[in-house]
């Protein structure tokens, strides 16, 4: 059985890229290094989709397309909110297939994982699910193992 963890290589590499640049950005409401929260999305789904992170202010802080099969991990802010959409070429003329509020550390304890401050959620059929650490599959830890190595490789610090 062979599995293709990064269908994209360009893709994890725009990502980290993203990550520098956001994360050498000066600004005062960014939360410290050790307050970060992540978020690993897993689309499990049997097509893409488009993820749309949006913020308080309602502005988009993350846009992308999630092929099937494809993880990627997200920087999440308190009152974040993600949509997902039906892909686009354009990025904007999506279906909305669903909306959700996104978790935060005190809110939602038991589905964060502190040791690496992140929180873990599926994609199926569009919606959004929220995971609790142990209820990840031996394949979607091996792909946030693999995510880690990738970034470590590009310099980008992710808890280990």
């Amino acid at each position: 059985m062979k599995t293709i963890l990064f269908p994209s290589r360009l893709r994890l590499c725009v990502w980290l890229l993203s990550v520098l640049i956001l994360s050498t950005r000066s600004n005062a409401s960014s939360a410290p290094r050790s307050e970060q929260v992540y978020g690993v999305f897993f689309n499990l789904g049997r097509s893409a989709v488009q993820l749309n992170i949006i913020n308080l202010k309602k502005k988009s802080t993350g846009i992308g397309s999630l092929f099937a099969g494809e993880t990627t991990i997200i920087d999440l802010h308190n009152g974040d909110e993600a949509k997902v959409y039906t892909p686009s070429k354009d990025m904007l003329s999506g279906r909305l297939l669903s909306t959700c509020s996104l978790p935060t550390p005190s809110g939602s304890p038991e589905f964060f994982e502190k040791a690496t401050r992140t929180f873990y959620f599926r994609i199926v059929g569009g919606k959004v699910v929220l995971l609790k650490p142990r209820d990840l599959s031996a394949g979607e830890k091996k792909q946030v193992e693999a995510y880690k190595r990738e970034a470590l490789k590009y310099g980008v610090a992710y808890p280990r």
